[in-house]
């Protein structure tokens, strides 16, 4: 693939080698596995669009080939859901351990290798623990007060601020509400403490997105759904770890009626 150098293939350029050197990578990201600079005469005249452009200079990424599938025509039971859940906390987990935050977790960012095995991309987006969150789709409201505190160059916090942030999420305001008058520095050092919750935390609500739909008590989608609620509340020092989610559904699965695992799952307008 040739692409322009921009910022977002700078990010990838910075995150993708952590990516490639965890072990057994390809069974769970897709990332281009080398890049080399291209002259402007080996362009095809598609892709010089402005001098402008060619002032940007091109990469040429290199990934490995794959058989891809559409994610829709996986997701065919709740099965397959859980199965796509339970394999991306695993990426998930090598995330936390590389200090890496995805923060763009959703279905565009998934493919779909050979039918059965989901792998996760779209890394142009990620960034380290370290670093400040200023962009992210599925946001906990440690991003937002980060992203509303950095973008708006504050010193501190209010009440004021705090309802701008979080509208009428009382649950959300308590939580904030310990940082009032705080210098902005020290708030946002612990903010990014939490960081380590974030990716689990899209990764929640990207399921919970198929699961809308009126669901009957006491099934297993029923308890799964509140399961999953846990890793997106607002009290982030109660979120649950990766580890904490595949064990917690592993065991919901094994106590579930074979019939209630292999009905269509309830949604799929989220894939789109």
């Amino acid at each position: 693939m040739i692409t322009r150098i921009t910022r977002d293939t700078i990010n990838e350029l910075t995150i993708q080698p952590r990516i490639v050197a965890m072990p057994n990578y390809k069974s769970f990201f897709y990332t281009f596995h080398t890049a080399e600079p291209i002259e402007i005469g080996r362009l095809q005249d598609d892709y010089i669009e402005s001098t402008e452009c060619i002032k940007g200079g091109y990469l040429l990424l290199k990934s490995y080939a794959i058989q891809q599938s559409p994610i829709s025509s996986y997701l065919t039971c709740v099965k397959r859901l859980v199965d796509l859940y339970l394999h991306l906390l695993q990426a998930v987990k090598m995330l936390n351990e590389a200090s890496i935050i995805h923060l763009n977790i959703c279905f565009q960012n998934i493919i779909i290798k050979d039918g059965n095995l989901p792998l996760l991309t779209g890394l142009e987006s990620a960034t380290f623990f370290l670093m400040s969150p200023l962009k992210t789709i599925r946001s906990p409201i440690e991003c937002r007060a980060l992203r509303y505190i950095i973008g708006n160059k504050l010193a501190s916090i209010s009440s004021y601020t705090i309802i701008d942030i979080c509208g009428d999420n009382k649950e959300e305001q308590t939580f904030l509400s310990k940082y009032i008058n705080q210098p902005a520095t020290n708030i946002i050092v612990s903010l990014l403490k939490y960081a380590s919750t974030w990716n689990v935390y899209s990764l929640n609500e990207m399921i919970l997105s198929l699961l809308h739909n009126p669901i009957q008590p006491d099934t297993f989608l029923f308890k799964w759904k509140n399961l999953l609620e846990r890793g997106i509340i607002a009290a982030a020092d109660d979120r649950g770890t990766a580890d904490y989610f595949i064990e917690q559904t592993k065991e919901l699965m094994y106590s579930a009626d074979i019939a209630e695992l292999t009905i269509a799952t309830t949604s799929s307008s989220a894939l789109l």
